[in-house]
């Protein structure tokens, strides 16, 4: 089973704690797509441990079985860590990215059908001031 971004990015999170602050500083939970994960990561970063004993007070069974799995499945050499970090924030970012671009261009098309020409400009403008922040981080 091939882990997604957002569960490889959790269990780099959980397996190794010297780069918690690298994963925090680069994504947001609101970033996170997935409710179940995007609740955990805001308990994960509110935790003031990562020890496994003290996370699962706080979590309920559903949310450690994806914790244990996170884990679990993580076959990274030590060295690839921090690489792999940044490819994950990279491509949550970018897919999240994707997704409200697609959502834009949709509503500029119905602006469009409509005529509605200052919507559409304003629709124009969040597009382009999105694909330049996308291009910026490396996103897009």
């Amino acid at each position: 089973r091939v882990l997604s971004a957002e569960m490889l990015l959790l269990g780099l999170y959980l397996s190794y704690p010297e780069y918690a602050p690298l994963v925090k500083e680069g994504i947001s939970p609101a970033e996170i797509e997935d409710e179940k994960l995007r609740g955990l990561f805001k308990k994960l970063y509110s935790s003031s441990s990562l020890a496994l004993e003290e996370l699962a007070s706080k979590l309920d069974d559903h949310e450690l079985s994806i914790v244990t799995g996170s884990t679990i499945e993580l076959d990274i050499d030590r060295e690839e860590v921090e690489r792999n970090i940044h490819d994950c924030i990279r491509n949550v970012k970018g897919k999240k990215l994707k997704k409200r671009l697609k959502a834009l261009e949709m509503e500029l098309r119905i602006a469009e059908n409509r005529g509605e020409m200052q919507i559409v400009k304003d629709l124009q403008g969040q597009i382009s001031f999105l694909i330049k922040e996308g291009v910026d981080e490396g996103v897009l």
